[in-house]
């Protein structure tokens, strides 16, 4: 499988895209004078936060996956939950950051 098909390819593109997108609307907003743009921009840096959660966490559990032996099946499974827990946090804390 080459890099370009696995799912830290796809969390490292997403990540850089939403990155670029909240640097735009941040720059534009403040240039504007805008709001909205400003306000959505802290919202795009609250996506790339839990993007980047996810993506430690999966360069955490694909390190120990390949590192562990077949009968820690169950710590790794821990570990996608605590992954899951975690990114869950964020994007909710997110919604009570954001509205009043």
């Amino acid at each position: 499988m080459s890099w370009y098909q696995t799912k830290t390819c796809r969390m490292v593109s997403m990540l850089s895209l939403t990155f670029s997108f909240f640097l735009c609307e941040i720059v534009f907003g403040y240039i504007t004078n805008s709001l909205a743009l400003i306000g959505d921009s802290y919202h795009m840096l609250s996506d790339v936060i839990a993007l980047g959660v996810g993506l430690a966490s999966l360069r955490v559990n694909s390190s120990s996956i390949s590192s562990s032996s077949s009968s820690s099946s169950c710590n790794t499974r821990r570990r996608a939950y605590l992954r899951l827990l975690l990114q869950r946090v964020t994007s909710q804390g997110r919604v009570h950051l954001v509205s009043p």
